[in-house]
């Protein structure tokens, strides 16, 4: 069920929609011109180069009108369903204003060789706009348009813990989880890819793209304490650590 006077979009001649905004963005993108207003939502034009174009002046709105922050340079898949066609892409900065599905992938860094499983956490930084300084797997990102899942564990693995391909032998299977929620940047329905890797208790994660401010190492004790307490969680990484605490 859609949350109350959110407005779905769609592609002229689809039937399904794509995305889901705010009354906010849907009157950004009406009073611009942007999109068709109809009875069954908001209608862009069909796939090809004019939906991406159109994509491009909608991200460019939103970003004008303070909606959104600037251009990330990052381009995602825009898609129906998450298994179906890609039917163009959009800058990252306008994925979760325009409500398009997306794909987050996680890494839970584990150290089972002691009396208690420890997890690595991770703290965003202070600068980032979407939830500053809130608590986060040890490595998390979206899926760009592009890239296979594991392409994008490898490539987040790197900038957000410094851990290399060959560390990444003994990945799990991946686990998925289901999310849809509201957030200040707009409408998620996220599916949530769940990597566990299990490490030396010699390792610790260095950041190298500034995302994270610091890791820290707390026992499956302390996690089930935190995720009661005090500090915040982003939504979806408190999805994935409840969802690691049945597992070990």
């Amino acid at each position: 069920m859609l949350p109350d006077n959110y407005i779905t979009v769609f592609i002229d001649r689809m039937s399904d929609f794509i995305g889901v905004v705010s009354p906010q963005v849907a009157h950004i993108l009406i009073s611009e011109n942007l999109v068709e207003n109809t009875e069954k939502g908001l209608i862009l034009p069909q796939r090809g180069q004019a939906l991406e174009e159109r994509l491009r002046h909608i991200t460019q709105a939103l970003y004008q009108y303070g909606h959104i922050g600037e251009y990330r340079g990052e381009a995602m898949a825009v898609m129906a369903h998450f298994e179906g066609e890609i039917l163009a892409k959009i800058d990252r900065s306008a994925l979760r204003a325009m409500g398009f599905l997306g794909v987050k992938v996680h890494i839970n860094g584990i150290i089972t060789n002691c009396e208690e499983p420890k997890i690595w956490l991770a703290r965003r930084a202070e600068n980032r706009r979407s939830a500053p300084l809130h608590l986060d797997t040890m490595v998390a990102g979206g899926q760009p348009y592009g890239k296979t899942l594991l392409e994008t564990a490898i490539m987040e693995a790197w900038e957000e813990a410094s851990l290399t391909s060959d560390q990444l032998q003994g990945l799990s299977e991946p686990d998925t989880i289901m999310a849809e929620y509201i957030s200040p940047e707009g409408y998620h329905r996220e599916k949530l890819v769940i990597y566990n890797l299990e490490l030396p208790d010699s390792f610790k994660p260095a950041c190298c793209d500034g995302e994270i401010i610091e890791t820290f190492c707390v026992s499956k004790t302390q996690l089930q304490h935190l995720l009661t307490g005090y500090d915040r969680f982003k939504y979806n990484t408190e999805l994935v650590c409840r969802r690691l605490l049945t597992k070990i």
